[in-house]
């Protein structure tokens, strides 16, 4: 679909005038052309499967409304995140300078499997919350089929608003649920209860019965943050510029952040314990990003000395419990699973941190570098 700068034509007593379309209505009418089509396809899906029933329950059988629906927005909300995706970026790139152009090349298939994967997350939970509110039920084939292309539509118009309009914010967001979710789905899917004992790496050994789901989660994880990555230094770009980050560290903020990506990926790769090379990529992958965290805290005043004093102030704090945190571990009062939670969810509440301020600085630096 080409992409062109539209417009929206407005007429008064003096005549006719034209004003650009903004981005967040051009986003909006985008969603709702995609949210439609979507609602009408799982329509015929419930109608067609549905027409012998005089009551057709939510999710007792495969042609459940609420299991069709379920069934249907997996390939159908990775296809219209994957669309919204490219358009977003088209629409993006129509707006901002060459230096800020974004391509979606990259990053088309996994935020289209990243939708996807946050759509059947979010449905199995509506779907479960309704039947342990309404048990047992049932609806005529009428209000059943209502309700699956409402829901459908509705969370349609969500997915592809959100895909549009990602930045360096939202893709982060985005980066954590999939690491939490992957991370939570292993921790209640594991078949040894005392796994916590050993460490995090025990969930992707070959002792697991889910390493595949803990590994895999790390790697797709690591993906997702390498074009996170692109996003970021895009935005770090404008304050190196302004000066509000030292010119003399982004060398080191590229370097670290390529690292916890490529990082995050190797240990989901390397297997802890498989082999002496298996267990050496595994353990220098996890040790080094968990050094680049804390080189980035040590250094936050002098990496970005025109970020709020709050920040630095954070970085600080975090620095202080992370070493406490190693010395208690190292003395018995914590165990591994304790010290490497704690890092993990410290490192990420930073990282967030730094990427909120990085983007919030750019737009106050710069507005017309990004679309609104």
């Amino acid at each position: 679909m080409a992409i062109n700068r539209l417009e929206n034509v407005t007429t008064s007593a003096q005549g006719t005038t034209a004003s650009p379309e903004s981005f967040a209505q051009y986003s909006s009418r985008m969603s709702m052309r995609l949210a439609l089509p979507t609602g009408g396809i799982v329509a015929l899906l419930v109608i067609l499967l549905n027409t012998d029933r005089g009551l057709v329950p939510l999710s007792d059988d495969l042609r459940s409304f609420g299991t069709l629906a379920f069934f249907a927005m997996l390939p159908l909300s990775a296809i219209t995140a994957g669309w919204a995706y490219i358009l977003g970026i088209r629409g993006w790139n129509d707006r901002v300078r060459p230096e800020r152009q974004r391509s979606w090349y990259f990053g088309f298939l996994p935020v289209a499997l990243a939708y996807m994967l946050v759509t059947a997350g979010l449905l199995v939970i509506g779907i479960t919350l309704i039947e342990r509110a309404f048990r047992e039920l049932q609806l005529s084939l009428v209000q059943g089929t209502l309700l699956a292309v409402l829901g459908s539509t509705a969370f349609t118009f969500w997915v592809v608003g959100d895909a549009m309009r990602l930045d360096t914010r939202k893709l982060l967001t985005l980066v954590v649920v999939i690491l939490a979710s992957g991370v939570y789905l292993t921790l209640i899917a594991i078949d040894d209860p005392q796994w916590w004992r050993v460490s995090f790496s025990y969930l992707g050994k070959l002792e697991s019965n889910v390493n595949w789901l803990f590994n895999a989660t790390l790697i797709f994880t690591g993906i997702l943050l390498l074009i996170w990555y692109s996003y970021f230094m895009s935005d770090y770009g404008i304050l190196l510029r302004h000066g509000i980050a030292d010119a003399r560290w982004a060398m080191v903020i590229r370097v670290g952040l390529l690292w916890i990506g490529v990082g995050v990926m190797i240990v989901g790769l390397f297997k802890s314990q498989l082999t002496p090379f298996s267990s050496l990529m595994h353990n220098t992958a996890a040790y080094s990003m968990a050094g680049v965290f804390l080189l980035f805290m040590l250094g936050a005043r002098w990496i970005a000395p025109g970020f709020p004093a709050e920040f630095h102030a954070l970085s600080v704090t975090v620095v202080a419990v992370l070493i406490g945190t190693i010395a208690w571990a190292i003395s018995g009062g914590v165990n591994t699973v304790g010290m490497e939670m704690t890092v993990f969810v410290l490192g990420l509440m930073w990282l967030s941190q730094f990427a909120r301020n990085t983007e919030n600085l750019a737009i106050e630096q710069e507005p017309e570098a990004f679309v609104k």
